[in-house]
């Protein structure tokens, strides 16, 4: 029996050995991956400094991008945006009529559409809102378990779609001035949307408004008092809104006093970092720590996010079972192998190494090809 034990209690020994061996190069190779993307991006984050910051000034402030008294938009956007789990939303722009859209190309401003039986007086009233709450109550991400990567989002592109239809009517109708007013009050809701991918989408209706002003000048259109943003403006835009998603990057050294601060979308990109957080708060804890903070001090709604982030029941997260495939997605070591290996020392910080990457973004990529010294 003691011979018995002796031998049980030597291979449990060389187990543990041969997995520490395992696991502790693991985190030698993903330490040192790490470092050279923290590095990079880090080189990118000196570099680009000063045009961020000029395009922060240049729009802080600003009223698309300023608090407005008004209330939630999102009964009304919910009409005719939708949902992408949803069918779709009532309002919604034909599809018909969208797919030939798309089949112009660039020149769709410069095209003749059948648009008149499409209603977007709707779009009068989006003035009177001061805000967009993707996630409110009566909207399907109001119960919904917060999931960066799978939950559903709005129809953002339904706007992009609504806009276009609005300002050719405005180019027919030759009323191009409220059609570009409305189309940037569209804009700025979706700025307002706390998603980086809304972000995104309502840049993309300020093009939208930028191109149908130039055809209405080239008709000899007035649109009077509409405000329109130039593509140089809309570009600053685009790429200060993407940057700030490096705050929230596990890769960063941002905190909470960084300035400019993290935009609200950029904060919802924390989803990547609680996805991994099981094995990566081991790896990179005082990250955490600084997120926890950036996290706290933010004055963004965010409460689904603030709630995983706070909660102990994995509500956001990788689950454990699956963590070493996550994180061997390169050579298939220890993928399929059984999650108690997790308990092993070093495993949590060694797979945590290789997960850090795993959701890694080029967050100045368009300050890079945007020529920018």
């Amino acid at each position: 029996m003691k011979r018995a034990l002796i031998v049980v209690a030597v291979l449990l020994v060389l187990v543990l050995l041969a997995e520490g061996l395992v696991f502790g190069r693991m985190l030698m190779e993903g330490s040192s991956a790490y470092e050279r993307s923290r590095e990079s991006l880090e080189r990118d984050r000196a570099r680009f400094a000063e045009a961020v910051l000029a395009d922060h000034r240049r729009w802080s402030g600003d009223p698309l991008l300023s608090a407005r008294d008004g209330g939630d938009a999102s009964p009304l956007l919910l009409q005719h945006l939708g949902y992408e789990i949803l069918p779709p939303a009532p309002g919604a722009v034909p599809a018909a009529l969208r797919a030939a859209i798309v089949d112009a190309g660039a020149d769709w401003a410069h095209r003749s559409f059948d648009v008149a039986a499409v209603d977007t007086s709707w779009m009068a009233g989006l003035a009177s809102y001061g805000y967009w709450d993707i996630e409110a109550d009566g909207t399907p991400l109001e119960a919904f378990p917060f999931d960066l990567a799978k939950e559903p989002l709005p129809s953002f592109v339904q706007a992009q779609w609504h806009a276009k239809v609005r300002l050719l009517q405005g180019l027919e109708r030759g009323d191009i001035g409220p059609a570009i007013e409305e189309s940037n009050e569209l804009a700025r809701l979706c700025l307002s949307s706390e998603s980086l991918l809304g972000e995104m989408v309502g840049v993309a209706v300020l093009s939208a408004a930028n191109k149908a002003g130039v055809v209405a000048d080239q008709r000899g259109l007035d649109a009077g008092t509409a405000r329109r943003f130039s593509e140089e403006e809309i570009a600053a835009l685009r790429r200060f809104r993407w940057a700030m998603g490096e705050r929230s990057s596990l890769m960063s050294s941002s905190t909470a006093t960084t300035q400019p601060p993290a935009t609200c979308g950029a904060m919802r990109e924390l989803g990547a970092a609680l996805f991994v957080r099981p094995m990566s708060r081991h790896f990179v804890p005082e990250r955490y720590r600084q997120l926890d903070a950036i996290l706290q001090a933010s004055p963004c709604r965010l409460r689904r996010l603030r709630a995983a982030w706070a909660s102990e029941n994995g509500e956001g997260e990788l689950p454990q079972a699956s963590a070493l495939c996550a994180a061997d997605h390169d050579d298939g070591l220890l993928c399929g192998a059984s999650s108690a290996v997790l308990r092993l020392p070093l495993a949590k910080a060694a797979v945590g190494s290789r997960l850090v990457g795993l959701a890694e973004v080029d967050w100045y990529r368009l300050y890079r090809d945007a020529g920018v010294p």
